[in-house]
């Protein structure tokens, strides 16, 4: 379980990821109670939280190489208090803390579209992509040579159900990401790539590798 400094601030930190986010009350204690190595980061005002931010243990693989990271999640500053700095001042806050646990990447995937240049100011760089392509959810099947996977119609509407609680990221054997958001499957080898998530490198080092077809693998315990 992720540990705050009190039940009052767990409790004002669920409300302000349900403002930001809309995820529902049961998903988000999920996550709170799952991720038992998970950081939490918060900014706070006259005792009440204006910002947070969780940092979750990961491995950056790059080729035959895997180096320590943290996957930056769920950043976000109640509306009330936003342009006031709070999110910059926790973002450096979360690369001294991954410095001073010998990571060297940062990874995170921007709520939206927008946040990719937001983020870039601090540093971060886009390092992974997505392709995708729209199908059916009550079909079985793509159309020819347009995906390495084949869904049966139990899997999909397995995928269906799960969907609408909890996001749903499969893997295949090598390594590829699949996630599921309403009618919509990330694959693998179908035409349309777009900016998919962002690395921030700690140190030298790592700034001169730059990650080709990186994947960050995390755990669940």
């Amino acid at each position: 379980m992720i540990e705050f400094e009190n039940e009052m601030q767990k409790e004002q930190a669920i409300a302000l990821w349900q403002e930001a986010f809309h995820d529902t009350e049961k998903y988000i204690r999920f996550f709170l109670n799952q991720h038992g190595d998970a950081t939490v980061l918060t900014k706070c005002c006259d005792n009440h939280l204006v910002s947070a931010l969780y940092l979750i243990d990961g491995a950056i693989r790059n080729g035959s190489e895997t180096a320590k990271a943290y996957y930056l999640f769920a950043a976000a500053t109640f509306l009330r208090e936003r342009r006031q700095g709070h999110m910059e001042r926790l973002l450096k806050k979360a690369e001294d803390y991954a410095k001073s646990h010998q990571a060297q990447y940062l990874a995170l995937v921007p709520a939206s579209p927008t946040l990719f240049s937001y983020y870039a100011k601090f540093g971060f760089r886009t390092a992974f992509y997505a392709k995708e392509a729209d199908i059916n959810l009550s079909c079985s099947s793509l159309p020819p040579n347009q995906a390495s996977f084949v869904w049966t119609q139990a899997h999909l509407q397995y995928i269906r159900r799960e969907a609408q609680e909890f996001s749903l990221p499969l893997l295949e054997k090598d390594g590829m990401l699949f996630s599921v958001h309403q009618n919509t499957i990330l694959v693998p080898d179908s035409k349309q790539e777009h900016p998919y998530g962002m690395l921030l490198p700690l140190n030298e080092s790592a700034r001169k590798k730059a990650p080709q077809n990186a994947y960050i693998g995390l755990t669940m315990e």
